[in-house]
C-alpha cells in the first residue's frame, strides 16, 4: 500500500540542518525551488537528491528519499 506520512520534525531537527544547502519544507515549495534554481540558472540543470543525515535513522532516511522520488521527482 501506500507509504504513510513521515512525522513532522522536530525544531532541534529543523535546526540541525538549516545551516546547510538543504532544502526543507513542503514538496511543492521544495518543487517550486527546485524549479527557480534551473531558471535563474539560465542553462540546462539537472539535479541529484543525497538525503544523507546522520541525525536520521535509517528508515526514515529511506523514506525520505521514497518520497522525493514520488513526490518532488516527478516535477522535474
Amino acid at each position: 500500500g501506500p507509504i504513510g506520512m513521515a512525522p513532522p520534525m522536530t525544531d532541534a531537527e529543523l535546526a540541525s540542518i538549516r545551516h546547510t544547502d538543504a532544502l526543507v519544507g513542503p514538496s511543492e515549495q521544495i518543487v517550486e525551488q527546485l524549479l527557480d534554481l534551473r531558471t535563474q540558472a539560465g542553462v540546462p540543470v539537472e539535479f541529484v537528491a543525497r538525503s544523507y543525515f546522520h541525525t536520521l535513522a535509517y528508515p526514515r532516511q529511506v523514506e525520505l528519499m521514497q518520497r522525493v522520488a514520488e513526490e518532488i521527482g516527478p516535477h522535474l
